[in-house]
């Protein structure tokens, strides 16, 4: 069965609905007219911890014109030319391969690196499974950027330490696993909400853009994740932006704030609606109130990130994209550089990069 619909992202737990077809075998590439041209990726990173391409480093104002307005410009840090290594599949977890490189490039190596250590090396004998499933995560985004991926061993001991933590651990009535790691498809949203569980990272997503509106029915404001829905086949994803009510958010631009991550709802009135039409190739704009309420800002936001399912009712395969200069495809242990972003059925997870704020106010200051 495909994914279930959550009506919020995190820290909301839905029921893992079962899949059949992500057994470690790549799913054939759809008919398209605009398919890319592909060549593999190179060789990863030569030390794990460097900065990925879609963490920007620093906000700078660039300009002010008769007290009228602001315009900050993200800087972006030197290129990174290569990306992560594949991910083995161990029977179903093409979920939990796409969402853990989701969620490793967007938040960015150091930054996790950093707080799984404070994690590892905190707290006192009861934490003996988080410390061990910690230490077992860094070994994995270490190993993600080394000469040789993570072996298939590696990835069995980090599920095997998450799943003896309390997000991972419960039992239905016939003492059985609610969510196995290993041979059973999960969904992947749900994998991630587990994850913030397990290691607190409701911390790091405060880097994230911060939305704040009770009345606008296109999005929760649960640590990082905004829900996006279409209404037609035929809508961009600008439309969609388009539609949710600028005038009711409120941004305000912190020091860390650096990238806006959605979630699709790929659905209307219960029918499955197709997002072939999003263009990754371009940036998109978002228009929110100032958290003062003195004015306006426009966000200019390159996507970075998707996680694409393919399937139906009875069978699906999780991919995740991401973009290091160029796009790559990561289908389990399967890396392809891609010359452009293909159109896709069903992207379900898109993390932006905030490249440019401009701010309007409504009155000279």
């Amino acid at each position: 069965m495909r994914p279930s619909k959550f009506t919020h992202c995190i820290p909301a737990i839905c029921a893992a609905l079962m899949l059949t077809a992500c057994g470690g075998e790549s799913s054939d590439e759809p008919a398209a007219t605009d398919a890319p041209s592909a060549v593999h990726a190179p060789n990863p990173l030569s030390s794990p911890l460097a900065p990925l391409s879609q963490h920007p480093v620093s906000a700078q104002q660039e300009t002010r014109i008769a007290n009228s307005g602001e315009t900050f410009l993200l800087k972006q840090p030197e290129a990174n030319a290569r990306t992560m290594q594949g991910f083995s599949n161990l029977g179903s977890t093409c979920y939990a391969n796409s969402a853990l490189k989701f969620l490793i490039h967007s938040i960015g190596t150091k930054p996790l690196v950093q707080h799984l250590n404070a994690l590892a090396d905190a707290g006192d004998a009861g934490d003996a499974p988080q410390r061990e499933a910690a230490w077992n995560f860094v070994q994995l985004i270490e190993n993600s950027y080394s000469e040789t991926a993570p072996s298939p061993q590696e990835l069995e001991n980090f599920f095997a330490s998450l799943q003896k933590l309390p997000a991972f651990s419960s039992l239905n009535d016939a003492g059985m696993l609610n969510f196995p790691l290993v041979g059973r498809q999960q969904d992947a949203n749900e994998f991630l909400m587990k994850l913030s569980q397990a290691f607190e990272l409701r911390t790091l997503y405060t880097d994230g853009l911060v939305l704040q509106d009770a009345a606008n029915a296109f999005k929760t404001s649960e640590e990082y994740a905004t829900i996006l829905q279409p209404a037609s086949a035929s809508d961009t994803l600008q439309e969609i932006l388009d539609r949710t009510q600028p005038s009711t958010w409120q941004f305000k631009l912190r020091g860390k704030t650096r990238y806006l991550t959605v979630r699709m709802e790929n659905a209307v009135n219960g029918a499955q609606v197709s997002n072939r039409n999003f263009n990754f190739n371009q940036t998109v704009q978002l228009q929110v109130s100032m958290a003062d309420g003195k004015g306006t800002t426009t966000l200019t936001l390159e996507p970075r990130e998707v996680v694409e399912f393919r399937g139906n009712d009875n069978a699906g395969h999780y991919l995740v994209y991401v973009k290091d200069e160029q796009w790559f495809r990561h289908d389990d242990a399967q890396v392809t550089a891609l010359d452009r972003m293909p159109s896709m059925d069903n992207a379900l997870l898109i993390n932006f990069a905030i490249t440019k704020a401009e701010s309007r106010y409504s009155s000279v200051q």
